[in-house]
């Protein structure tokens, strides 16, 4: 085959999709080939390409994950090695992705290569459910006192707190409803009714105006026009239209139940904005309406102290990735959404738009052009992500919260409080004596404030926070 004029390639192999639930941080591949071993050398070798999941690979813009050069000259030995560690940014693989190994050869006069074997290794790690099962010694209680105050004492020295890494778990996040997963839709589903009729209805019970771009956008989503970005497939194209569809019928239950009639115009503005941009832009200001008008209707009665305290911290952190993001856009002088979604498919900060962003394969194009750094943004998040910080959102965002159902919330929080005494704390104590001596003279001060120290002992326990320095005694880890 021909590569673009650049040469010949030779696909070698093409393997399967890259499974879900594994975070890839390595490669390497081992090589047994060379070229014709005689005059100029350095333009053949093996390359290794990823094809993006739902994507076509484009050999010449792509570039290859890694690659083999072979030279004669510098390195005769027909046996070669590379390895990369650390896959971010343009080379960070995706499950669903699949690797493909090409023997390149340029078109020289006289130039020939070969090869006689390829490995692939790939290293990561992979997320699974563990039972956590422990048992206390027969004689703890004699060690139950000094033990509790060893834990207190801890527990009040961030030096020995630090950030769980799990409570990041994309997978973890989405079992616990901290996110919805994007609507299915089956055939004759009520969320497909037409979204067109039913808009002019609302607005002309209330004599509101509408923006032309908001018929224009679902004219387009209602009638499956191909638009930028969209699929070329049309079944592919109209699953994705679809679940558009049914997320702005979503939206407008929740205005129309709630009485949320103040939002319809934020809501209908960014629907006119988007109309004029590519599918990926309608994607992501749908969905952001959607999560503004819904996301006080999920359930909450459903949902535990944990998960309210994993959806507080996750809405935080999205705030917190969308204000670098936009420092990011404004050092590199871009607005485009292609480029957002370049930062966000980047970046492993726990919130869903790195799966939204994963939909664009525009995106790549910014990691041959653009001099940012994803990794600079990675960087800055997790340092401003700390254990004081996560407790300054808990306060603000549930402790100190004034919107409605807050007061719900706060109570399941220090029902947890009451349903997780220490072992150590007064153990001879009647149950309910305990549990107001905890609540009322350890986790509380005087003016009724949850001290750090039981913040962190709850985030530790529902593994936000990492507590492994808290319990060891031993030396420092």
């Amino acid at each position: 085959g021909m590569d673009q004029g650049r040469g010949h390639m030779v696909v070698v192999h093409t393997g399967k999709p890259l499974p879900e639930g594994v975070s890839f941080s390595g490669l390497e591949m081992e090589v047994r080939g060379m070229d014709q071993g005689w005059g100029n050398s350095g333009d053949s070798g093996v390359a290794l390409f990823a094809l993006r999941a739902g994507g076509e690979v484009r050999h010449d813009e792509d570039g290859p994950v890694m690659k083999v050069t072979y030279n004669h000259n510098s390195h005769p030995n027909p046996n070669h090695t590379v390895r990369i560690d650390g896959l971010a940014g343009l080379f960070a693989l995706q499950p669903g992705d699949r690797l493909q190994v090409a023997l390149l050869c340029p078109p020289y006069p006289g130039w020939s290569a070969y090869v006689e074997r390829v490995e692939v290794r790939l290293f990561g790690t992979s997320e699974q459910e563990e039972p956590i099962c422990t048992a206390l010694p027969d004689d703890w209680q004699t060690h139950a006192a000094p033990a509790f105050d060893q834990l207190c004492k801890r527990l009040s020295d961030d030096a020995l707190i630090s950030v769980d890494v799990a409570h990041l778990s994309m997978q973890g996040q989405a079992k616990q409803g901290v996110w919805k997963e994007r609507a299915t839709v089956a055939p004759g589903s009520p969320d497909l009714a037409p979204v067109t009729p039913r808009l002019r209805m609302l607005l002309a019970d209330r004599s509101q105006r509408c923006p032309e771009g908001v018929w224009t956008l679902l004219e387009r989503l209602e009638s499956y026009t191909s638009v930028a970005g969209s699929p070329s497939d049309p079944a592919r194209r109209k699953q994705w239209y679809d679940s558009l569809l049914v997320a702005i019928n979503r939206t407008l239950d929740a205005l129309e139940h709630q009485g949320k009639y103040d939002t319809l115009g934020v809501v209908l503005g960014h629907y006119a904005d988007a109309s004029k941009e590519c599918i990926y832009r309608w994607d992501r200001e749908i969905a952001n309406m959607h999560d503004l008008v819904t996301g006080e209707t999920t359930g909450a009665d459903a949902r535990t102290a944990e998960d309210e305290v994993l959806r507080m911290l996750c809405a935080a952190r999205r705030r917190m990735a969308e204000a670098e993001l936009h420092r990011a856009k404004g050092v590199a002088v871009n607005n485009d959404v292609h480029f957002e979604n370049f930062v966000y498919g980047s970046i492993h900060f726990g919130i869903p738009e790195q799966l939204d962003a994963t939909r664009d394969y525009n995106r790549w194009n910014y990691a041959q052009i653009s001099t940012f750094k994803p990794a600079d943004v990675q960087r800055n998040l997790l340092q401003a992500y700390t254990p004081a910080r996560i407790r300054e959102i808990v306060r603000a965002d549930i402790l100190q919260a004034k919107t409605g159902g807050a007061q719900a919330i706060r109570e399941k929080v220090i029902d947890w409080l009451r349903a997780h005494v220490p072992a150590g704390f007064q153990p001879q104590s009647e149950p309910a004596e305990r549990q107001e001596a905890w609540l009322y003279e350890v986790c509380h001060d005087e003016d009724y404030r949850l001290k750090d120290e039981a913040l962190n002992f709850m985030l530790c326990g529902m593994h936000v926070l990492g507590a492994d320095r808290v319990a060891c005694l031993c030396g420092e880890l």
